[in-house]
């Protein structure tokens, strides 16, 4: 099993959803249900607004850990709904972990240019 691949994906879905601002528990919760399907004994994940901890142990193996730092943040409800999409078809069996990780890169990738910003900034400033 690619350990480190189950990382990458956790902390990248994680690194998402901090970014555009979800709460930090269900950042947790996300992290910890994609590692959990590596079945090792200890998996620890800990989220702040500014960065991100996930660790991978067991007792026939180094441990991996990985520290995250947030800088930039922004809402985004949309990429937040579709990390858990994502997420969420990874821990019932839909998708590969190859598969969550390409989504996840694609979600990361998606930038509003800055008439849309302008326009949204425009229709909630008038409600």
């Amino acid at each position: 099993m690619d350990y480190e691949l189950y990382m990458d994906t956790a902390v990248l879905a994680g690194k998402i959803m901090l970014e555009s601002n979800a709460e930090t528990y269900r950042v947790e919760e996300t992290v910890t249900r994609i590692l959990q399907k590596t079945d090792l004994e200890m998996i620890d994940a800990i989220a702040i607004t500014t960065g991100l901890i996930a660790t991978l142990d067991n007792s026939n193996m180094d441990a991996i850990t990985v520290v995250k730092r947030i800088s930039n943040r922004t809402t985004n409800l949309s990429k937040i709904t579709r990390v858990n999409d994502v997420s969420r078809k990874f821990t019932e069996g839909s998708i590969t972990i190859q598969e969550a990780y390409s989504f996840l890169q694609n979600i990361d990738d998606i930038q509003y240019n800055s008439f849309r910003k302008n326009l949204a900034t425009f229709i909630f400033v008038q409600m």
